[in-house]
C-alpha cells in the first residue's frame, strides 16, 4: 500500500518520506493510517510527505538487518534467515560498485516490524562512467 500511497503522491508533484511502523488493532498491516501533513492542506510541488504504516495486531517486531553494501545473494540469504522475504528489486546504473551490489532497502535497517514482511531493494547494475572529453 506504500507503494500506491508514493504514486498518490507524485500525481501530485509530492514525494513519499520516510514511514514509521506502529502496531494497530484497527488498520491491517500495510495499511497508511498517518501522515505528518494534514489531508487537503496546500502545499508546495516537491514537498516530503512521511506517513505512519500499520504493523497489524501482531506486537512481535523484528528488528530490519542492515543488507546494504552486500551483495544480493548474501542480503536475500539474510534477509531470510532474519525472518524476511525479499520485496520489490530495483536496478539502478552504478559505475562505483560491483554489480548486485545492495544500494538501498525499505524500510531502513534497525526498525522493527513483523516477521515475514517483504524488504524492498534496489541494487546496482552495470554502468559506464562517461569518458573525460580530451582535447
Amino acid at each position: 500500500m506504500a507503494r500506491d500511497a508514493t504514486f498518490a503522491l507524485e500525481r501530485f508533484a509530492l514525494v513519499m518520506g520516510s514511514a514509521t511502523y506502529q502496531v494497530s488493532e484497527e488498520y491491517p498491516q500495510g495499511t497508511i493510517i498517518d501522515q505528518d501533513t494534514p489531508e487537503n492542506s496546500k502545499v508546495p510541488s516537491g514537498m516530503v510527505i512521511n506517513v505512519t504504516v500499520s504493523q497489524g495486531k501482531s506486537a512481535d517486531q523484528v528488528p530490519v538487518p542492515d543488507v546494504t553494501k552486500k551483495t544480493f545473494s548474501e542480503a536475500e540469504r539474510v534477509l531470510i534467515q532474519a525472518g524476511f522475504r525479499v520485496g520489490n528489486i530495483t536496478y539502478q546504473v552504478n559505475a562505483d560498485l560491483l554489480p548486485n551490489t545492495v544500494l538501498e532497502q525499505s524500510p531502513k535497517a534497525g526498525q522493527s516490524i513483523p516477521a515475514g514482511q517483504a524488504i524492498d531493494l534496489v541494487v546496482a547494475q552495470k554502468g559506464e562512467k562517461p569518458n573525460d572529453l580530451q582535447n
